[in-house]
């Protein structure tokens, strides 16, 4: 009844303005469409009604969403620099194959910063796939949002502000329902940075399941994690599992002093 609820409120507020619903100590903010007015506003509104922003973005004019920390998920400017475009920049951009024509997955999209620009580098079509308000990490310690909803907030504020239409879309997907990953189908690139480690023991079969949907894999380990995390989302483990599912180069990508190696895998 909750969920028929959310999704009934939600469908009707978009057209109208934001919405915010208390549950369970999280809050649900899905931003209305840009009806007209200031844009400038308009964005400075989203940026302020998304608790979690896992990236830092930049749209122009003075106007940036910082990234946001646990546990009062406030503005932390002093992660930006490691975030986003950044992140981008350093070793991910470099390592994906010519893009023109290509149809691309990101899964664990996030606001959707990497899908625009592999959408910008040519790709035909990108598919971003993250959690919605009925979906959370098996690892937990996030809070309940609606990142699709996010993800299209940003995606309409670049569109706006740069005058581009790009060929994106956001999918709300439980990433441990392999059935509904494979559903997907196939792409010429698969990209799931620092993501399928957050499935635990799910890892192998989520890779096993991405390799059946593509032969250009990128995914990013990450050395700074402990415990139960620790170990499916080291880099030794990466490299195990995708050699066990046949993969003929495994290409790493660790800049110094940097605790999240890009790992390319190809057949």
């Amino acid at each position: 009844m909750v969920k028929q609820n959310l999704s009934a409120i939600k469908k009707s507020l978009l057209k109208t303005k934001a919405v915010k619903l208390d549950q369970s100590a999280d809050c649900l903010f899905v931003h209305r469409p840009f009806a007209g007015g200031d844009v400038q506003s308009w964005i400075q509104e989203g940026i302020n009604g998304y608790k979690q922003w896992y990236q830092y973005v930049d749209f122009g004019d003075g106007i940036v969403a910082h990234v946001t920390r646990p546990p009062d998920w406030k503005a932390a400017p002093e992660f930006d620099e490691s975030s986003g475009l950044e992140r981008w920049k350093l070793n991910i951009k470099k390592n994906l194959p010519d893009l023109e024509g290509k149809k691309v997955l990101d899964l664990g999209c996030n606001v959707g910063l990497y899908t625009l620009e592999m959408a910008r580098m040519g790709a035909a079509k990108v598919v971003g796939v993250d959690r919605d308000v009925y979906v959370s990490h098996r690892t937990g310690g996030l809070p309940k949002q609606d990142i699709v909803s996010q993800a299209n907030f940003v995606k309409e504020a670049f569109s706006l502000v740069n005058g581009e239409s790009l060929p994106v879309e956001y999918l709300g997907l439980d990433i441990c329902n392999l059935r509904s990953v494979a559903s997907l189908g196939k792409f010429d690139v698969v990209l799931a940075l620092n993501i399928v480690y957050h499935t635990l023991d799910l890892m192998p079969s989520l890779l096993q399941t991405l390799s059946a949907m593509t032969d250009y894999l990128v995914l990013q380990a990450s050395q700074g994690h402990t415990g139960p995390v620790g170990k499916w989302a080291s880099l030794i483990t990466h490299i195990e599992i995708l050699s066990k599912l046949g993969f003929t180069r495994i290409l790493i990508d660790s800049p110094l002093n940097n605790l999240q190696p890009v790992v390319v895998a190809t057949r």
